[in-house]
């Protein structure tokens, strides 16, 4: 690996180029320096490829610890927030439909705009 080598390109280059760096093995042009890949660029590779392991491991542990807690509220204020919560959620939903239904709110703009877009008006289609 440490004998192989990469084309050194500038960063909006490289970006334009990105995915076809396969083609550009095949590309002899002067104007590309190349420079020769070091053992350490192999090495952070697998840091960061045993760091993300051992993160989805960790997220796993996690995600089966907190599935078998049992979170329900029981006790004597649990109905109370309980019943707060979903008059909140009630109020929350009721704004939020007025909002967005009103005559010229964003939504609904943008919403006629994707319908004029998909079926445009006198198209036979519709």
């Amino acid at each position: 690996m440490s004998d192989e080598k990469k084309k050194n390109l500038p960063k909006d280059l490289a970006k334009a180029l990105e995915g076809f760096e396969d083609i550009l093995d095949l590309i002899d042009d002067p104007k590309l320096s190349r420079k020769k890949v070091s053992a350490k660029d192999g090495q952070e590779g697998v840091g960061m490829y045993h760091f993300l392991e051992s993160e989805l491991g960790r997220l796993k542990n996690l995600d089966q610890f907190f599935s078998n807690i049992d979170l329900h509220l029981e006790g004597a204020q649990a109905q109370s927030i309980r019943n707060k919560l979903k008059e909140t959620l009630a109020l929350e939903k009721d704004s939020l439909v007025a909002r967005l239904c009103h005559e010229n709110s964003p939504f609904l703009q943008y919403m006629e705009t994707l319908w004029d877009t998909v079926y445009k008006p006198g198209d036979p289609k519709v």
